[in-house]
């Protein structure tokens, strides 16, 4: 089983290399998503609520 873990931050740059660090040390153990803005991580929290029958 894999952690879901989402970063939100304008610096894309600072986000790959930090996803990238993890990936090499922890492949088995995350799963990353990457957000430039608070309305889409809201947007994809609310759709994977809908998806999995959460409220």
């Amino acid at each position: 089983m894999k952690i879901r873990i989402a970063i939100c931050t304008e610096n894309i740059a600072y986000a790959e290399r930090l996803i990238g660090y993890f990936n090499s040390h922890y492949y088995d153990k995350f799963a990353w998503d990457k957000y430039t803005g608070l309305d889409y991580l809201s947007s994809s929290f609310h759709a994977e609520a809908t998806d999995s029958g959460r409220k």
